[in-house]
């Protein structure tokens, strides 16, 4: 399965100044942390906002150190360039990413997504996916409560990504 070609993927965030060379903090959301350095170009935006507008970054340099990512954009060689970059998104258009298996999905194209009932009723909309530890658990919010649904089979029953989720899940159970 391949992501929504139109729209980029955020796979992190910059953080604060690493040094005074330009470098800088990098928070990947790709799993495992260092596939962030291989899906290039970077795209940095200023927003989470997939539909912003996204400006291209070239000459990424970056690294492991120690349990994260750090880089140096081309036009950053003062820690006072770094700082202009902190807190900026970072895309990749999502023409780099991987092929995924039929089961597996994007977090992207799961979040916001409305959530029906098997019984056709709307609960709401993937607000976010917590990682549990043991499986992801689909918060979803727009009953008048949050619902804390398992990402598993056996309450998972249909993703349609961007689309919509169809889960056995009673409101009353969260």
């Amino acid at each position: 399965m391949k992501a929504d070609l139109q729209l980029p993927f955020i796979v992190g965030r910059i953080g604060r100044p690493f040094g005074v060379k330009g470098w800088v903090h990098v928070e990947s959301f790709t799993e495992p942390i260092d596939n962030i350095r291989q899906y290039l170009p970077w795209l940095l935006g200023l927003t989470d906002d997939r539909h912003q507008d996204w400006v291209e970054v070239k000459g990424i340099e970056s690294r492991v150190h120690n349990k994260g990512i750090v880089a140096r954009l081309d036009s950053s060689t003062t820690r006072d360039d770094a700082e202009t970059y902190a807190n900026r998104y970072i895309a990749v258009p999502a023409t780099v990413l991987p092929e995924i298996e039929a089961d597996q999905y994007f977090w992207a194209d799961i979040e916001g997504v409305t959530v029906h009932s098997d019984d056709g009723d709307v609960l709401g909309e993937v607000e976010q996916i917590l990682e549990s530890g043991a499986h992801p658990i689909l918060q979803v919010v727009g009953t008048g409560k949050t619902l804390l649904i398992p990402f598993v089979s056996e309450y998972v029953s249909e993703v349609v990504p961007n689309q919509k989720i169809v889960v056995a899940w009673d409101p009353d159970w969260s």
